[in-house]
């Protein structure tokens, strides 16, 4: 050490260390004390003896020290033989030494003494220690005074700690956990310290360290030394209990019906080693904390500090696995344990990838998630463990699918939107006249736990703050009861006030408000019933807006004549400023013509022709009846479903009436109950759900006849649309033959759930190939009649490409039409190729859309998914299944644009912001959904790059052990820049799909034999 004269321990080298890790370390010091010292440190420590000695002097010095000052402590609390007061005496004694009291340094001859006299240590080494105690105290004096500073409060806590736990020992010295919480504060004091006393040294060797990287290290700290001992606590649990010793906590043995004194034997081993597995999930958190804490640090000035860090934690990560898949922790014999070989390849790709975060995540991943490694004879490879952990993972994956499926046959996630449609819920039924008191409370409490710190309330979890949204929250909010002055209500008003408030919310949220007298429903635009007498041929007539907006604006038609006024028993003049601000007339020509226009109809509306406008209320009111799905909704969608029942009752229907009585039924089956809380579905995507499901397990090698694969194709097979819907009025001579998105949604099939429901049936072998065959016949002419001009497809409808509707002032919020898109095009595209229609004219037709539509950079907009990768990864799906050679540009330029995005972590992720600007294109938080986009359409290709294999390696290293993956992000798309959907199903079955891809472009997999199947007819006629 600097200040001793001659550092410690000298750091081997790389080549080195596997003849170093018996624990023996080169010495060039001369002094007693520290030829003393650096005999000391391998002798009581193996795995950080090995990471100390690689640290510069200037560290090695007072980390060495402040790890055998911790020995020393330890070895005081470990003495079996002492009686309470004698231990208190020793804590005493080292606390002087210490300079407890008042920072000075005290005597420490009378801790050697002491220790000497009552013979204090486990073993020879400890012994050694305790009475040589006096080398550590005077190096530990000779250091600088920042460095004492940063160990003495550390290793003073400790030892407080130590004091604590042995004053809880019984008779025979030895004492037990409560229950988790009692676990970690052991093990804080223990080992957490530890952490903190590494941290305040290592600051001080890297003082430019950044200020989010400093609150990283602090948050984490403790973690990283917590991780490491519960790592040795899971791995000793076997010999601890022969010695008598349990740190398992009581609490949990009891809830499992464990008998801690009788650990080992054969009729407790099984509960026993659950809840050795729950430890386990303990310190795996604590580990993925340590790896965060470990990154944290520079790779270039902290190149040290990682290799520190990354040494032992690595080592725990491996040691934790084998005690998860490997050695059995409570039988004797097979201990888990790792071999020395694996030490040494550990070490090596430690000091190897210090400098670089991407190779130490790898490391990290791999060893968090390698199965046996016990095997001294085991050549880990990267590829090795990708192979072996891919395999695992894709078998945890099936197997969460398979629990997941319902036993109807099909598969549904819950589909999670904003609380819009919360607010919604309650403002319709208090409209109607049947809120209770109850929904109410519930519903509040699910739109209070969404509320951001700004009291704000988005559209999407993280998505920048909405005006619209925000005062829906808030009214219904008030309307349960919350006091406007309570911080969380006074926080949302202000955010409110300082936008504009009231009147610079969109049209759809004035509307609610003017339902109950909130808002003039003069200063709304107009949307005349008569709309409904225009013919299919004039411009802005119903069938000129997408499905979606055609049952909307039709109930509001209705709606917005009756202009009715309820209360709501409450008022919001403190978001509404006074005066109102006007609004200004529209910069473009075309704006300001719909202006005058709707100026025109609001005169129009004060004196309409009675009997038109009766016409076109009866035509609205038949238009509705005639399209209530069996389910009670109306497309099987939140808008229309509330605003036709509204209208409805307007028109004289009573709560009692069929119609409306299923249709409030059916809200309650989109309703769920959970934790205290009550949140509404927007919509539920089941048929979509298990398309994807089915080719997930198909991909991920389940057989076609395996019966999870049999109940999925039954039941999408019993879902085909067979009766004609809106989609005739462009397509009049078109047969039915397609599936829709929901349960029950017959008028209102879709390109999309089409062609995914036909991929799906082709990946099971059904004992009824006739019928499955008929079926993918329909949906194909169908896809193929439901392409647009120009070549592309639409999601409900052909050449929905009316752009005026988008101008009209009643339209500020969402797409409104449905013209053709690259991700329903790319769909299109891959099902007619896989059927055998690559050089059919419409096929060519999609491929030249897609190909002409390309964005310059060479990625493709996604309308359905967030957003360039989505949209990318589905062409390069499709484009694969062409004549197009992997070398075409578009597909290189496709390709090079992933490589472009993929983040750090190996995964990718983009933002819901990359609607809205063009610079968040293919940036975000990497989720597994987009992850696996972007895999498909590489894998699709023939893509295998370093990139591909760290995307694969991040599918592998963030599931979760039940087979799942986690995804707050909400990665789907409902209306670009307006609304989103977080599939809770997206985040299992694609990830599960690249999966078993990747798999299988390896060989983990093997293409199963194909069943062959007489075609149908009519499918035969068009492959000709």
């Amino acid at each position: 050490m600097s200040t001793l004269g001659q550092p410690i321990g000298r750091a081997p080298a790389a080549g080195k260390l596997e003849g170093k890790l018996d624990g023996e370390l080169d010495s060039e010091l001369d002094g007693p004390d520290e030829r003393f010292i650096a005999d000391m440190l391998p002798r009581v420590s193996r795995t950080f003896a090995l990471s100390i000695s690689m640290l510069p002097p200037r560290l090695r010095d007072p980390i060495g020290l402040g790890y055998l000052l911790c020995r020393i402590v330890d070895c005081i609390e470990d003495e079996a033989d002492l009686d309470q007061s004698a231990r208190e005496r020793l804590f005493d004694l080292f606390d002087a030494a210490m300079g407890a009291q008042n920072g000075q340094d005290g005597d420490y001859g009378a801790l050697e003494e002491r220790s000497a006299d009552v013979g204090l240590g486990a073993n020879a080494a400890e012994e050694t220690l305790m009475t040589g105690a006096g080398a550590v105290f005077r190096a530990f004096r000779a250091l600088p005074r920042a460095q004492r500073e940063a160990i003495r409060p550390h290793v003073l806590e400790m030892s407080r700690g130590m004091r604590e736990y042995t004053e809880r020992a019984d008779a025979r010295g030895t004492f037990s956990i409560d229950d988790i919480e009692d676990l970690e504060r052991y093990c804080y004091f223990v080992a957490g310290t530890v952490g903190e006393l590494l941290t305040d040294l290592f600051l001080l060797e890297v003082p430019s360290l950044g200020e989010a990287e400093r609150r990283i290290v602090h948050d984490n700290a403790v973690s990283f030394g917590l991780g490491l001992q519960l790592v040795n606590i899971v791995k000793d649990v076997a010999e601890d209990a022969d010695r008598g010793i349990c740190f398992l906590p009581t609490d949990r043995a009891a809830a499992l019906g464990v008998d801690l004194s009788r650990l080992t034997a054969e009729d407790v081993r099984p509960a026993g080693l659950a809840l050795v597995m729950e430890i386990c999930d303990v310190a795996e958190a604590h580990l993925t904390s340590a790896q965060a804490y470990t990154l944290a640090w520079p790779g270039a000035e902290g190149e040290a500090v990682r290799l520190f860090c990354a040494v032992p934690l690595s080592l725990a990560l491996a040691t934790l696995d084998e005690v998860q898949n490997g050695g059995d922790a409570l039988r004797r014999g097979l201990t888990p344990k790792i071999t020395r070989k694996l030490v040494g390849s550990i070490t090596k790709d430690a000091i190897a990838g210090a400098k670089s975060d991407d190779a130490l995540r790898a490391l990290f991943d791999r060893l968090g998630s390698t199965p046996g490694v016990t095997d001294a004879n085991t050549n880990i490879t990267a590829e090795t463990t990708r192979r072996e952990t891919g395999a695992v993972a894709i078998d945890r994956a099936t197997g969460w699918l398979r629990e997941a499926q319902d036993e109807a046959g099909f598969w549904k996630g819950e589909l999670e939107t904003n609380v819009t449609m919360d607010a919604e819920d309650l403002f319709l039924r208090q409209f109607l006249g049947i809120r209770t008191d109850e929904e109410t409370q519930l519903a509040a409490n699910w739109i209070r736990s969404q509320q951001r710190d700004d009291g704000t309330w988005a559209n999407a979890r993280g998505g920048p703050a909405d005006l619209s949204t925000t005062v829906e929250a808030y009214v219904a909010l008030k309307l349960a009861g919350d006091d406007p002055e309570a911080p969380h209500m006074a926080r949302a008003s202000a955010w409110i006030v300082a936008r504009g408030g009231l009147a610079e919310t969109r049209v759809f949220t004035r509307i609610w408000l003017a339902l109950f007298g909130l808002w003039p429903w003069d200063e709304l635009p107009e949307m005349p019933p008569e709309l409904m007498l225009m013919p299919s041929w004039m411009p802005l007539n119903v069938y000129d807006f997408a499905c979606w907006a055609r049952q909307t604006v039709v109930a509001l038609t209705i709606v917005m004549t009756y202009r009715p006024v309820r209360s709501l028993g409450i008022a919001i003049d403190e978001i509404d400023p006074k005066p109102r601000p006007t609004r200004k007339p529209s910069a473009s020509l075309k704006g300001r013509m719909f202006e005058g226009l709707d100026r025109a109809l609001s005169v129009y509306a004060k004196k309409p022709i009675a009997a038109l406008r009766e016409r076109g209320l009866r035509e609205g009111e038949r238009w509705i009846v005639q399209r209530q799905e069996a389910d009670g909704s109306w497309g099987g969608i939140q808008p229309p479903w509330v605003y036709s029942m509204m209208a409805l009752t307007l028109r004289g229907y009573p709560l009692d009436h069929p119609i409306i009585k299923v249709g409030l039924e059916g809200l309650d089956r989109f309703t769920i109950r959970e934790n205290g809380a009550r949140r509404l579905e927007a919509c539920q995507s089941p048929v979509w759900d298990t398309a994807y499901a089915v080719q997930a397990l198909a991909d991920a090698g389940v057989p076609g006849n395996d019966e999870a694969m049999l109940r999925g194709a039954d039941w999408l097979l019993g879902e085909e649309v067979r009766q004609p819907g809106d989609w005739t009025i462009r397509r009049p001579n078109l047969e039915p033959g397609g599936w829709a998105f929901e349960f029950a949604n017959v008028n209102y099939p879709d390109v999309d759930d089409t062609t995914e429901v036909i991929i799906a049936l082709r990946r099971a072998v059904h004992p009824d190939p006739k019928r499955v065959e008929s079926a993918i016949a329909r949906g194909v002419r169908w896809t193929i009649g439901m392409q647009s001009k120009g070549g592309g497809w639409g999601a409900f409808d052909a050449d929905n490409t009316q752009a005026l509707c988008r101008d009209i002032p009643f339209c500020d919020f969402g797409e409104v039409i449905d013209e053709p898109t690259a991700d329903v095009t790319a769909h299109a595209v891959e099902l007619l190729c896989r059927e055998g229609l690559v050089a059919h004219p419409a096929t060519k037709a999609g491929v030249r859309w897609l190909l002409d539509n390309q964005e310059d950079d060479g990625s493709w907009f996604g309308r359905w998914g967030v957003n360039y990768v989505y949209g990318t990864g589905g062409v390069l799906m499709a484009l694969a299944e062409t004549d197009l050679e992997p070398t075409e540009p578009a597909i290189r330029r496709a390709v090079r644009w992933l490589h472009d995005k993929q983040n750090a972590d190996g995964g990718w992720g983009e933002d819901i912001r990359s609607y809205d600007d063009r610079s968040w294109a293919g940036r975000g938080t990497s989720t597994p959904s987009q992850t696996a986009w972007a895999l498909l359409g590489l894998l699709a290709v023939g893509d295998d790059s370093e990139n591909l294999r760290r995307g694969i390696d991040f599918l592998i290293s963030t599931q979760n052990t039940d087979g799942s993956w986690d995804e707050d992000e909400f990665t789907g798309t409902g209306f670009p820049g307006d609304f989103y959907i977080n599939y809770h199903l997206y985040r299992q079955v694609f990830p599960t799909m690249a999966l078993g891809r990747w798999a299988r472009s390896i060989g983990i997999i093997q293409d199963a034999p194909k069943r062959g199947s007489k075609a149908d007819p009519a499918l035969v006629q068009l492959r000709t």
